[in-house]
């Protein structure tokens, strides 16, 4: 499994900043899908793309800033998967934004799917370059996981005057075996077990709400 690299500085000037993780927009074309990429200003967008049945991902086109990229030469009645990341210069990688599902048909041009069999056949896709972590209910029945963590700089705690705090979202199967289900999850009193920094020792952070969810998939902000 291939990990972000924390950039490491060399003696050679300041280390460059991890980019924050972009997101896009998916649209079908003529043969074609149209990627509409938002992320940090002065970062280079990657897009990757991969049928259903592949293992390994293809790069579909690369922009500075943001805008569109066009991934062509595709297939009708194919169901791709497209993600992007983020890179400055040749500093660490961005997280990968959420997976979207194209389906390209010749009678409509395609659609973006969301069907809820389609997000549970496909979750597993959704963890690219996931990371191991432990999810720990306020009842018991502690498990390790894997999810897609996005670390943001330390923000405001609550309505409190003062003091900052890391902001993670975590991104996992929304499953009570393989990742973390929408029934079970109790915002507020269950933990998850992560590093904060990337190298650091896990620390017990209290899950907080639910940002978004799905059949498939559900992001959650973790304090």
């Amino acid at each position: 499994m291939i990990k972000k690299i924390a950039d490491i500085g060399l003696g050679f000037g300041a280390a460059s900043a991890v980019p924050a993780t972009p997101s896009f927009a998916l649209t079908a074309g003529t043969i074609s899908a149209v990627v509409a990429i938002t992320g940090d200003s002065g970062a280079t967008h990657t897009v990757l793309y991969k049928t259903e049945g592949d293992s390994a991902w293809t790069t579909g086109g690369t922009r500075s800033g943001d805008g569109n990229v066009t991934v062509s030469s595709l297939a009708n009645g194919v169901r791709y998967i497209f993600t992007v990341y983020s890179q400055i210069d040749s500093g660490p990688v961005s997280n990968y934004a959420a997976a979207q599902v194209l389906l390209l048909a010749a009678t409509s041009g395609g659609m973006v799917e969301d069907f809820a069999d389609l997000l549970t056949d496909t979750a597993a896709d959704f963890l690219l370059f996931a990371e191991n972590i432990k999810y720990i209910p306020q009842g018991g029945g502690a498990r390790n996981i894997q999810a897609i963590v996005d670390r943001e700089s330390p923000g405001p705690i609550g309505d409190a005057a003062y003091g900052n705090s890391p902001t993670l979202k975590i991104t996992v199967i929304n499953s009570d075996t393989t990742g973390i289900s929408t029934s079970e999850i109790n915002c507020g009193g269950d933990k998850a077990e992560l590093a904060v920094r990337y190298g650091e020792t896990p620390q017990q952070r209290l899950i907080k709400k639910i940002l978004s969810q799905d059949a498939g998939m559900m992001t959650i902000e973790v304090r």
